[in-house]
């Protein structure tokens, strides 16, 4: 008999929470790090925060693709859900960078 941890769901969520609270990092350094020094429009900031933001939807993606065929599916599917939101919630955050003034 096979027994079902209901914790088990919840440790592999880490994934995304780690991924999104990165997002959140960088995207708020880069945002702070760019006001004074170098004054720069919002278009710039904009265009940097979303090839990065790229960069790491990529790299989450690629290892989704990895952990599939290595035979870690269930971690795989963290690994894009990771990946989906990061583009739902980071490009909506490139666009306000884009319309704040």
């Amino acid at each position: 008999m096979t027994e079902i941890t209901p914790n088990k769901g919840r440790a592999k969520m880490w994934i995304v929470v780690i991924n999104i609270i990165v997002m959140i990092i960088y995207t708020l350094l880069i945002r702070f790090l760019n006001n004074d020094a170098y004054p720069r429009n919002n278009l710039s900031i904009g265009l940097f925060i979303a090839t990065i933001l790229a960069a790491h939807i990529f790299t989450c993606i690629i290892v989704a693709v990895i952990l599939f065929f290595c035979s870690y599916k269930d971690q795989a599917k963290y690994w894009l859900l990771s990946s989906l939101l990061l583009l739902l919630v980071g490009f909506s955050t490139c666009y306000a960078m884009f319309t704040i003034k």
